[in-house]
């Protein structure tokens, strides 16, 4: 995947679906929750690459803006696949994740002091 990180986020986003992933390397086509976990990478490369990182080697979530999570959003339009995020309090938030079956099911939870923000990822239809 650092491979596939760099080639991506090393130019500007390309348009959407118009950067095929490949997964020739494994024999078998990867099963959702594998998908999910590379993408959860890729996401997570996207925001250290450009939000930076603070003084702890963290990316800092409650320091973001609406548009880095935006700009990040606009390379994976360009793989085909959509970001969804929200952002709740964590005392008004209850967290239920059902058995995940199609890929937007699953669900990747980041608590900060302040904030749970969820992350989901869809197919990207244009």
């Amino acid at each position: 995947m650092e491979n596939l990180s760099d080639a991506l986020y090393s130019k500007p986003a390309a348009a959407p679906c118009s950067i095929q992933l490949d997964f020739s390397e494994s024999n078998d086509k990867p099963t959702t929750e594998e998908l999910f976990q590379e993408l959860s990478i890729l996401f997570a490369d996207g925001l250290k690459r450009f939000c930076g990182l603070n003084e702890n080697g963290k990316v800092d979530l409650d320091a973001m803006r609406e548009k880095d999570f935006m700009k990040v959003r606009e390379y994976f339009l360009s793989i085909g696949f959509n970001v969804i995020y929200n952002i709740e309090n964590l005392g008004t938030f209850i967290y239920r994740n059902p058995k995940p079956v199609v890929l937007k099911d699953f669900k990747l939870s980041i608590t900060t002091a302040k904030y749970m923000y969820v992350i989901q990822f869809d197919n990207y239809i244009a």
